[in-house]
């Protein structure tokens, strides 16, 4: 059964939405007041520190297309994934799943609080992303840009709030073994004729934490029309996206001349954790009866799944997408918007199992859905 998730009728509801809150927006004042964005990396924690403004936008563009981008040590990074690098033309096959905290933190308070806010609807305040669900990551990239008004957008974050990121101890690819990555990350490879265990590499864990300025976020939804107001116990407490380590393996091949790639992602589900001390009750129905707020969030936001603690698992996409079943389980397939070596487009697919995210990009070797998805249902069990 297939059902295309993003259709016509929706894109121009969210879109009329977003360019209202956009106008509206336009006579906010931007008074920066909260700490800027820091990072922190390594085993040992280091001192926050500001991020310019345009390192700020390069660093948000990066995450919400899945690329990771360390500011504090970039080349050892690219040091880490040399060995990797592809020889053709095509963007990195990072998981674009990561994107979800940073979607929430740029998307400001009409994008980074109904996010958040599905985190308060569960009892213990503490959820796991299960389903996959399909966002458009140049809707979320237009509508930061139409409320930032295109700069100043740390000036427009640090307004609502403050976000950090930390990373988890870096997992040196060129020394670890396979088996000490899988302890590591709790993972374990992926062997079909495809895959083997030869081929990989990972990537540490990521903690996002947001804390909201209540007092400007209420001032904000009031100026859009909002009645009911976000409660003054989530003023400063921490919305926190953890993000777990990935896997990621790889296949080369050299056919007659020609070179076919494929690549699989894995790891465990992300998180969203916010403090006990949050009213539920009170930030939900603030959220669900804030007016800018499209009908379809609205609706996932009363779903009984995230009433008992899940969430649904974005995938960001700038390509079509649509969502399948494959022996009952949910897959959302993309076609990128770019080709793979052999001029054909790149698909790619994503779900859930046993509490693992998987992504799998067929690229130039399952270079059609009917390929990638023969694939994928050898891989999910029954």
């Amino acid at each position: 059964m297939t059902s295309k998730p993003n259709g016509k009728d929706e894109n121009k509801q969210l879109e009329d939405a977003w360019n209202k809150l956009a106008s509206r927006l336009e006579e906010e004042e931007m008074s920066p007041k909260w700490s800027a964005w820091s990072m922190e990396r390594g085993n040992g924690p280091k001192a926050a520190h500001p991020l310019k403004e345009d390192v700020l936008k390069g660093v948000l563009q990066n995450e919400i297309r899945g690329e990771r981008y360390d500011m504090t040590d970039h080349q050892n990074q690219e040091k880490q994934t040399a060995v990797v690098k592809k020889k053709h033309h095509m963007k990195k096959p990072v998981k674009k799943w990561l994107s979800i905290a940073t979607a929430a933190a740029v998307a400001g308070v009409m994008i980074a609080t109904p996010l958040g806010d599905k985190a308060l609807a569960a009892i213990l305040n503490q959820f796991r992303m299960d389903e996959v669900t399909v966002v458009n990551e140049g809707d979320v990239m237009d509508f930061f840009n139409s409320v930032s008004g295109g700069s100043n957008s740390s000036d427009f974050i640090n307004k609502h709030g403050s976000f950090t990121n930390a990373y988890g101890p870096e997992l040196n690819n060129e020394k670890l073994s396979l088996q000490e990555i899988e302890e590591l990350t709790g993972l374990t490879a992926y062997e079909n004729d495809i895959f083997n265990v030869e081929s990989y590499y990972a990537f540490t864990s990521q903690t996002i934490t947001m804390k909201l300025n209540i007092n400007e976020v209420n001032t904000t939804m009031a100026r859009l029309g909002a009645k009911e107001l976000m409660p003054e116990s989530l003023d400063g407490k921490p919305i926190t996206f953890h993000i777990p380590a990935t896997l990621h393996q790889y296949y080369h091949a050299d056919t007659d001349g020609e070179e076919l790639y494929a690549s699989l992602s894995q790891q465990k589900l992300p998180s969203v954790e916010v403090d006990p001390s949050v009213s539920v009750e009170e930030a939900v129905k603030a959220v669900l009866d804030f007016p800018m707020l499209p009908d379809n969030l609205k609706t996932a936001i009363k779903s009984d799944s995230i009433l008992s603690g899940k969430l649904p698992m974005p995938v960001f996409t700038d390509g079509d997408a649509e969502k399948v079943e494959v022996k009952e389980v949910p897959v959302v397939i993309v076609e990128q918007d770019y080709v793979s070596s052999t001029g054909k487009p790149v698909y790619t697919a994503t779900w859930t199992q046993d509490c693992v995210l998987f992504n799998l990009s067929g690229d130039s070797l399952f270079d059609s859905k009917d390929k990638l998805l023969a694939q994928v249902e050898e891989m999910i069990t029954e």
